[in-house]
């Protein structure tokens, strides 16, 4: 017999980017203690809003399967004597568990046999396992920021307001923060509470009050609706990264078109965009010529709310930014670039670090080191340097300085104005590629050298300062920088060689950098700097490769990213094949052979049997071409050469045994064993591969 069971968590806004990982640990908790408990359920359902998260799981178990379990006593040669009869310590364990003699069984336990008996536990209701373990469920859940809001103590994303707990009909009494679980929902703000007779019916009830609790189906909605106020009309809207946050942001979308007055299409359209979206959230919409066009649409969180009132206050608000975006922007004009450089001196980067000027200087030398030993597209020096003096100015605009909806053109509004201003547009270009995520080298290598530099500088300033991520706390977004810096080697890899960069080489350049433009040293382990980045590197790569095929590369010293990549991509072409399993499991054999031996060297001369013979001249003649793969970073030939060892080695642990009575003998099978090991230990550690 099974039901259905709903969890609904009502709070205060809770902030946008927290909503899906906090519904999804929410309905993971649930469904570990369910299935700890033995209780068969089917997958959950998640459901969140701004003001809600709610887990739906369908077909729960009633109750617990009951189960026999062994109940142990003392031995056997406690429990009975020489005739075989109960002694008073068998007797009293039987009276003691309120079980006939008769009942008592021998079995075996470790080393010594003991008496037992079997009983029938009887699985508890699935009513009594949640109502006990709920409140402690809700606790355990994390967020990067909690609140305390009552005199309990009790820490949340946001106040909790209700709380509904249902399995079928019957409410799971339980009681957080003064707050007690009922069939009591709400819907949208300031409308009349709304009460879940049924886990099933959760969703429809909710939508027929005009709350859509399934983010899948706002998402798609808020879409479609844009869809129909654009229509007949050649313009297409610009989602960028805001489509989820303002499907998170509304619990009831309503798309309003808005326009605005076309003389502020004379401003740059990332200007445009970001008086937008900042504050706003509204989406810009584009003609098909890819240029603005003067209307915008703002997702309402409302049913009924009177549409026209609501598009002029938004049309008023933009205005308004866009009125402050025309002034900075023209202000910002009056003034070359090139005229501001001398205010970097100024103004502190980080208290520390030095000045934005320092920043600038440090700039200049990382780009044109990594450039000159890293990058092989031919890099402009003069369009570099320009590039790297002039990316931190726009710093300094009234736009990047006052206008705080614009704080995010960093970078950005300084191409802008270099463009605007007639400088070299490979400069311009460099400026740009250095804000983004993943700056193209092919267009850019000057903006790629660029980037590199930036972050590099930007970690190392960090962990100088003591300002190293830990735990939930990062406080100056290191984690974030470091991912930039893995993704910007490693993608501007996958369009040409060019990119092996040593990181340990890198970092002491930087720290070396840091005390040449500061004039001091600094107490900092580049070693610390280097495991920050390796981690880094291991998150980017889990998304398109197993943890113990990237931990086996991982094995082996090698500090460039790029190149641990490759290994890491041959080896996931080759997991699936059986020879490549044979192939681990025997690497797996010599290892754990050599673990326990001194190894001496190698003597083609002490070679006694034909398969031993057969392994060692492989191994021999193939050595060249295997150190070429090697060299050439070709490590899927090299595998392939590893994989046709396979057989050999086979044969070799089929007919030969390694671990002979004659010393010279097993010695010198160690050794061959030893030789062959080292030629895996070049590629990977492939004890840490699973099978």
């Amino acid at each position: 017999m099974s039901r259905d069971f709903l969890l609904e968590i009502g709070t205060e806004e809770i902030p946008a980017g927290w909503l899906q990982n906090t519904s999804t640990q929410l309905a993971n908790k649930i469904c570990e203690l369910l299935s700890k408990e033995g209780i068969s359920h089917d997958e959950p359902e998640i459901f969140y809003t701004p003001r809600r998260i709610a887990v739906l799981i369908k077909n729960v178990a009633t109750r617990q399967e009951n189960k026999s379990i062994e109940i142990t006593g003392p031995p056997k040669e406690v429990a009975f004597d020489k005739n075989g009869n109960l002694t008073k310590a068998g007797i009293g364990f039987a009276k003691a568990h309120k079980v006939s003699p008769s009942e008592l069984k021998v079995k075996k336990k470790g080393k010594q046999e003991v008496i037992y008996y079997q009983k029938l536990q009887k699985g508890k209701e699935t009513s009594e396992i949640l109502e006990s373990a709920l409140q402690d469920i809700i606790s355990q859940i994390e967020f990067p920021k909690s609140m305390r809001w009552e005199s309990s103590g009790f820490r949340f994303a946001r106040p909790i307001r209700w709380i509904v707990a249902l399995l079928d009909k019957t409410v799971i009494p339980f009681e957080i923060a003064g707050v007690k679980s009922g069939e009591k929902s709400q819907g949208l703000r300031f409308a009349s509470p709304i009460i879940i007779k049924s886990p099933d019916s959760y969703e429809k009830v909710l939508e027929e009050s005009g709350v859509i609790a399934n983010a899948d189906k706002r998402l798609n909605l808020i879409m479609e609706s844009i869809q129909k106020l654009i229509k007949g009309k050649d313009l297409t809207p610009e989602y960028g990264n805001l489509l989820e946050e303002v499907t998170n942001l509304v619990e009831c979308p309503r798309a309003i078109l808005g326009k605005f007055d076309e003389k502020y299409l004379k401003l740059p359209k990332e200007v445009i965009i970001a008086a937008m979206e900042t504050h706003q959230r509204y989406f810009a919409l584009e003609k098909k010529d890819k240029a603005l066009a003067p209307y915008f649409v703002v997702i309402a969180n409302t049913k009924d709310g009177d549409v026209d009132k609501i598009r002029e206050g938004h049309e008023r608000v933009l205005r308004a930014r866009l009125e402050d975006a025309e002034f900075y922007f023209k202000e910002d004009m009056k003034v070359p670039l090139k005229k501001r450089l001398s205010e970097l001196k100024e103004v502190v980067w980080q208290e520390g670090l030095g000045t934005l000027d320092d920043k600038t200087q440090r700039l200049i030398e990382l780009s044109e080191y990594i450039a000159d030993n890293f990058i092989s597209i031919h890099i402009n020096l003069k369009v570099l340097r320009e590039a790297a003096e002039l990316c931190k100015v726009d710093l300094l605009t009234n736009m990047i300085k006052d206008g705080k909806e614009f704080t995010k053109l960093e970078g950005l509004y300084g191409s802008i104005l270099a463009k605007e201003q007639d400088l070299d547009s490979k400069v311009v270009i460099a400026i740009r590629e250095r804000t983004a995520y993943l700056p193209d080298i092919e267009t850019s290598p000057e903006g790629v050298a660029l980037a590199i530099a930036d972050r590099i500088d930007t970690i190392v300033g960090a962990f100088i300062l003591g300002k190293i991520p830990t735990g939930s706390k990062d406080p100056l977004g290191i984690r974030r920088v470091g991912n930039e810096l893995v993704s910007i080697i490693t993608e501007s890899a996958r369009f040409v060689n060019a990119l092996h960069i040593p990181l340990k080489s890198l970092i002491s350049k930087t720290l070396s950098v840091y005390e040449k433009v500061q004039g001091s040293r600094f107490k900092v382990q580049g070693e610390k700097i280097f495991e920050f980045l390796i981690q880094r590197f291991r998150k980017y790569s889990l998304d398109e490769s197993r943890y113990d095929i990237i931990d086996a590369v991982l094995e082996v010293p090698n500090d460039d990213i790029v190149d641990l990549l490759a290994r890491i991509n041959a080896l996931n072409k080759l997991k699936d094949k059986e020879d490549f399993i044979t192939l681990i499991r025997l690497a797996k054999r010599v290892r754990n052979i050599l673990n326990k031996s001194q190894v001496s060297s190698l003597k083609s001369q002490v070679l006694k049997e034909p398969e031993e013979k057969e392994l060692y001249d492989a191994l021999m003649k193939g050595q060249d071409k295997f150190e070429n793969y090697l060299e050439k970073r070709d490590y899927e030939s090299a595998l392939d050469w590893l994989l046709e060892l396979a057989p050999l080695i086979n044969n070799f642990f089929d007919k030969v045994l390694v671990m002979a009575k004659e010393t010279d003998v097993r010695e010198n099978r160690l050794a061959l064993l030893n030789e062959l090991y080292l030629s895996f230990q070049k590629i990977a550690d492939f004890s840490k591969i699973v099978e």
